[in-house]
């Protein structure tokens, strides 16, 4: 969904996003928004901590060989809304976060580590390189799993790279791999631990939706707030 796409937002639209509109009408809307970077590592650490990446060294997007994350001395919104008790929220804020994560899944960059308290989502994006050494990502965090990228199959050796590249030309003039990202065993983690592999990209956006009703619902028996 985009920004035109919501009767609020759209006049074309109006009529086909009806309880979304009523949401905006009874509520605030942001109307001049800014992303910190175009790609996703940034833009996510900077949304998170509300500081630019270039200030603490995030200005690229992690990759898969990545066994580091969104620096350990950076605060996050969960972070702070956990630590900020008070009367209104005198058991502090139940966290979450649903969806792709992309700032570190080895212990101590892990979203459980860094302020929330649930967690469903992939590590990275469905489109990383595969790869033929054992992928940190796809690793709990108090045991390494090895769980290595399938090898290509459109090029196993580098006269098969040499003659794709060739074939593409134009298409991918500065990538020396062919694209086998569809071979990747992108992994859902619920917390720490591995439950789909590789990830049903069918029923994932329906999973997430799930997961952050029961999260609010939960919050909303035990009234806590929630983030």
């Amino acid at each position: 969904m985009g920004w035109g796409d919501l009767g609020a937002n759209w006049p074309d639209a109006k009529g086909l996003t009806p309880n979304l509109d009523a949401f905006a009408q009874q509520g605030i809307r942001f109307t001049d928004a800014h992303s910190a970077a175009s790609v996703c590592t940034p833009s996510r650490a900077s949304l998170l901590t509300g500081r630019n990446g270039f200030r603490f060294g995030v200005f690229s997007n992690f990759n898969k060989y990545t066994t580091t994350g969104l620096p350990l001395n950076e605060i996050t919104i969960a972070q702070q809304l956990k630590k900020n008790n008070s009367v209104h929220a005198p058991q502090g804020y139940r966290t979450g976060m649903a969806g792709k994560w992309h700032l570190g899944m080895m212990p101590g960059y892990h979203p459980n580590d860094r302020g929330f308290d649930e967690f469903l989502g992939t590590a990275g994006s469905m489109d990383s390189w595969c790869g033929s050494t054992p992928d940190p990502w796809f690793s709990r965090r108090d045991e390494m799993i090895d769980m290595m990228c399938p090898p290509c199959s459109r090029a196993t050796d580098l006269a098969g790279v040499t003659d794709w590249a060739r074939d593409n030309v134009g298409v991918y003039p500065k990538v020396l791999m062919p694209p086998c990202r569809n071979d990747m065993p992108m992994s859902l983690f619920r917390q720490d631990a591995i439950i789909q592999q590789p990830v049903n990209k069918q029923e994932l956006s329906q999973h997430l939706a799930d997961f952050g009703v029961e999260f609010i619902k939960k919050c909303v028996v035990h009234v806590i707030p929630a983030f």
